[in-house]
């Protein structure tokens, strides 16, 4: 609700330029580059409710505050600290996916990742339309609310299974068992290769969400349009990724990711080309497509290829990487569209996918270790 399209058009409000826009929005994502590999590490030695109710708490309180940033600087303290959020609890709930399953590893992280994804497809939809009819802050409090509504439910209801004894066995220090799982990990070309192609396709996703909502406004949509826009876009990728996770572990997951990479990259190429609803949408569900296939492969791959003792490791150094994508297509898409316009900003982008997609296809091989 709060990240697209709200984010951008409250900072838009603030007088804030687009590159200063770009990179208010990748403020919590670079959160996550520097935070989600110790959450992950630390939930193969700690217990995992723990960290992720720490997560949780950030999520329902910090969209109070946002209420109270009434400049740049401050909208970008806030970004921060709120991608603590998001950078705690993901790479310790895929984590806690991985070691329940292994024959139906796709389809259990997308199922997981569609349900999450349903709060994202109704917050566009509702935040755009509030934003346009009250204003800024009935969608700050209306998010906080929501949050911590869920921290409570999590605190009551979140009964996890045990852990196996690897996972928190061993007389070595602390800090020496989180270093070795990263050197297991990171040594991986395979996975290291798997989480670069990610980042790339958050780099376009992170550029879509920070100026679709700009460039929206500037063809004379309006932001309850924006929100619609993005609610289809997730919505398509809500109900294809299971189906597409399905179709990952009985078919292989090379074929899936680097296919919706070239679906990502057409569709980006060609938003900035067609300015009408009845276009705008189509191409928006077609980009969702392409986020499913690749979402609902790459985390399962990453997973094949490592040993359950360090699945959070593992799923903390993806999503270090992938956060670098993510981070940087805001900051990038922003210094492109300054510079030359949407159109060559998107475009630039899309050849980054094309060639990331040749790249991880030679690559990154199909089969990993599973256990």
């Amino acid at each position: 609700m709060i990240r697209s399209p709200v984010l951008a058009l409250y900072a838009g409000s603030l007088g804030v330029g687009p590159a200063g826009i770009g990179f208010i929005v990748a403020a919590s994502t670079i959160t996550g580059i520097f935070v989600k590999f110790p959450a992950g590490a630390l939930s193969d030695h700690l217990p995992r409710k723990r960290i992720l109710l720490f997560g949780m708490a950030v999520f329902g309180l910090t969209p109070f505050v946002y209420l109270f940033a009434a400049n740049e600087i401050a909208l970008t303290v806030v970004r921060f600290f709120h991608g603590l959020a998001t950078a705690i609890t993901s790479p310790v709930v895929l984590a806690v996916i991985a070691d329940m399953f292994r024959e139906k590893r796709a389809e259990a992280m997308s199922w997981y990742s569609s349900i999450q994804m349903t709060g994202g497809l109704l917050g566009p939809v509702i935040g755009g339309a509030v934003v346009y009819s009250a204003g800024f802050s009935p969608v700050f409090f209306s998010a906080g609310a929501a949050g911590t509504l869920a921290l409570i439910l999590l605190a009551l209801r979140l009964d996890l299974p045990p852990r196996p004894a690897s996972h928190s066995e061993g007389g070595a220090p602390l800090w020496s068992r989180l270093f070795a799982g990263l050197r297991e990990v990171a040594g991986d070309r395979n996975v290291l290769a798997t989480s670069a192609m990610q980042a790339s396709q958050f780099l376009a996703t992170g550029a879509i969400q920070a100026f679709l909502p700009l460039y929206a406004l500037s063809v004379g949509l309006n932001p309850a349009h924006v929100g619609i826009l993005f609610g289809v876009q997730l919505g398509v990728t809500v109900l294809s990724k299971p189906f597409l996770g399905r179709l990952s572990d009985r078919m292989g997951r090379r074929l899936f990711i680097a296919g919706g990479l070239l679906v990502t990259a057409c569709s980006l190429a060609a938003i900035p080309w067609f300015s009408s609803m009845g276009l705008l949408l189509p191409i928006l569900g077609v980009f969702g497509i392409g986020v499913a296939a690749v979402t609902s492969s790459a985390p399962a791959l990453v997973a094949d290829f490592c040993r359950a003792r360090h699945y959070g490791s593992a799923m903390g150094v993806f999503g270090t990487v992938m956060d670098v994508g993510h981070a940087a297509g805001p900051i990038a898409a922003g210094l492109l569209v300054a510079a030359a316009g949407y159109r060559t900003a998107f475009l630039a982008l899309a050849i980054v996918l094309v060639l990331s997609s040749a790249t991880f296809f030679i690559t990154v091989s199909e089969r990993g270790q599973t256990g």
